[in-house]
């Protein structure tokens, strides 16, 4: 009797908040020790939210991409938050080794993951665009995530 072992790779799907949906508070404290209320930070602007975790490979890969996201993009506020729930040191050695000093992302701790949830970041990396009005102009997961990026804020303008 042969056995026979199939394997299936199944992409997760999370989700996430629709478009046009208002976007959940969200204010953390940054590995400087700042409180940010990013949508009060960026209430005139586009707001670009990812969701990482220090472990995540893709997530690391796509800073030096979501990095030119915030240099072209000067008047719209990019953010990284952790999904991770990690400490503040592991999440200032993550930020000093993937995002260049010239950088302008934030990053933004979530340790019991409350803001997470809110966004319902259940897969990293997540990314979402929040229009200046406050609603979620675009949301996905993946590697799809930071490549819809610059599409998304050029329709969006600003």
């Amino acid at each position: 009797m042969a056995l026979i072992a199939f394997s299936v790779v199944v992409r997760p799907s999370a989700q996430l908040l629709p478009p046009g949906t208002p976007a959940p508070a969200l204010t953390l404290v940054s590995t400087t020790g700042q409180t940010v209320n990013a949508l009060q930070a960026a209430a005139h602007h586009n707001l670009v939210i990812t969701f990482f975790d220090t472990q995540c490979d893709t997530c690391r890969a796509q800073a030096p991409q979501l990095c030119a996201v915030s240099l072209q993009r000067s008047g719209d506020v990019v953010i990284a938050v952790d999904a991770g729930g990690e400490s503040t040191d592991t999440l200032e050695a993550y930020a000093q080794s993937n995002f260049s000093s010239s950088c302008r992302v934030t990053v933004l701790a979530d340790p019991d993951r409350t803001v997470s949830r809110a966004y319902r970041a259940a897969v990293v990396p997540t990314v979402y665009v929040v229009a200046s009005g406050g609603e979620i102009a675009y949301a996905a997961v993946g590697s799809d995530g930071v490549n819809g990026l610059s599409a998304t804020l050029r329709r969006l303008g600003g």
